[in-house]
């Protein structure tokens, strides 16, 4: 059972930080992401702008794999429970991995229209 970081905080305010949280680092994400693009347009250069294009839905994954890795490890949950979070956030982590490459090597697969 991991220790809970935020002991004296009562559960339902630490299960109300992960929406807040969830909200700041996807803001982060999209001003960050919104200032790359502007300078990557100013490139001549494609490669920038497809490195862009392909790794934005894999950062969003491992935004929420370490959202799920947070929430298991901040918030006080039943111990059947730490385990399926915990392997969420790792399976989480290589679905990212798996689709930058599969964006980055130009492999069509049949569901790649709706991501």
């Amino acid at each position: 059972m991991t220790t809970n970081l935020f002991q004296s905080i009562p559960s339902w305010t630490q299960i109300l930080l992960l929406p807040v949280l969830a909200a700041v680092l996807f803001l982060l994400k999209r001003i960050f992401f919104s200032s790359l693009k502007k300078w990557a347009k100013k490139t001549e250069s494609q490669w920038d702008d497809f490195i862009l294009q392909s790794v934005d839905l894999p950062v969003n994954l491992l935004i929420l794999a370490g959202l799920l890795a947070f929430l298991q490890r901040v918030v006080l949950l039943p111990t059947r429970w730490e385990g399926f979070f915990h392997l969420s956030a790792k399976l989480t982590g290589i679905v990212a991995l798996a689709l930058f490459l599969q964006k980055i090597s130009g492999v069509r697969l049949g569901w790649n229209n709706w991501l």
